[in-house]
């Protein structure tokens, strides 16, 4: 399934809808955020095309030593353009990318929309960021302050792993869902709703495809 089809408007109710239904019995603000990259990563394309541009220029002088020296020129320009554009298919980009780039990345971009959206703003500091970065395959959940006092680190560990699974058979939106879910329960131990239970934080999905 492309990455822009995991995402259909009914799915997007759906999840706004299990947002505020878990809210209601919680104290603690549940955020979810889908991201079709967490970065541009032009340096995979770039790479990508001067590999290929310098291989094909290799291999014409191979092929054709009689050559003037500008034609393996000329022929180099549209090979880094089909570089470039190729990198462009995820399998081969998260390839190039690596997998200690792309945690990274991801990982500083949740830390980056956790700012944005005001987490830190928020009166007890009870909001949990559920982040999906699609190129990736990476989750990312991101807790304040307040969660981080009562809920030990590894207790989203859980989520992460069955939420992956869902995304890589296609099923993001139950996987959501099901992460929202789950990450209710975590809090609504620790963090009954209260009386006011004022929302200072999106109840619904936020999309970047």
């Amino acid at each position: 399934m492309r990455e822009g089809k995991m995402i259909r408007d009914e799915d997007i109710q759906a999840i706004s809808t299990a947002v505020q239904s878990v809210e209601k019995r919680t104290s603690g603000e549940i955020v979810p955020m889908v991201l079709a990259e967490s970065d541009s990563y032009s340096s995979a394309h770039w790479r990508l095309g001067i590999f290929i541009a310098l291989l094909g220029a290799l291999l014409s002088y191979y092929l054709f030593p009689e050559w003037e020296p500008v034609w393996y020129l000329w022929l180099e320009l549209p090979l880094l353009a089909l570089g470039y554009a190729l990198a462009a298919y995820s399998p081969l980009k998260r390839m190039l990318i690596g997998p200690r780039v792309m945690a990274e990345e991801v990982h500083q971009r949740a830390i980056q929309q956790f700012h944005v959206l005001g987490f830190s703003k928020t009166q007890n500091r009870t909001g949990v960021l559920i982040a999906v970065s699609l190129l990736e395959h990476r989750v990312e959940v991101i807790t304040d302050v307040g969660i981080d006092s009562k809920v030990p680190p590894g207790t989203w560990d859980e989520l992460v792993k069955q939420l992956l699974i869902r995304i890589r058979a296609g099923n993001l939106s139950a996987g959501l869902i099901e992460a929202i879910e789950h990450a209710g329960e975590i809090l609504q131990t620790h963090f009954p709703a209260d009386r006011e239970n004022e929302d200072e934080l999106p109840n619904r999905l936020i999309i970047d495809l």
